[in-house]
């Protein structure tokens, strides 16, 4: 991929969270065009997932209860493999 700047900053779009990236930079002016800086390489990292929602009770009886919820809306880039729950006495 290819970009220009007239600043010191660039912002590249529509990346992958899990790719390595590597940005290399030339100056230029009217004389031309320097050499490359070197290079750096960049993994997009995933964050941490929304909250689940709608949790509910699907059964309760008098020994057991058994709740259910919704993924959360976004996983944060990485696919969700597990939940902790936590409960007490209230």
């Amino acid at each position: 991929m290819v970009g220009t700047s007239t600043t010191t900053s660039f912002v590249s779009a529509g990346l992958t969270i899990g790719n390595n990236y590597v940005y290399k930079v030339k100056a230029v002016n009217f004389a031309g065009v320097g050499a490359f800086s070197v290079p750096s390489d960049f993994i997009i990292a995933a964050t941490v997932p929304d909250q689940p929602v709608n949790l509910i009770r699907l059964f309760a009886d008098n020994k057991f209860i058994t709740v259910g919820w919704n993924a959360p809306v976004f996983d944060g880039g990485s696919p969700v493999f597990g939940y902790k729950i936590l409960w007490d006495r209230g």
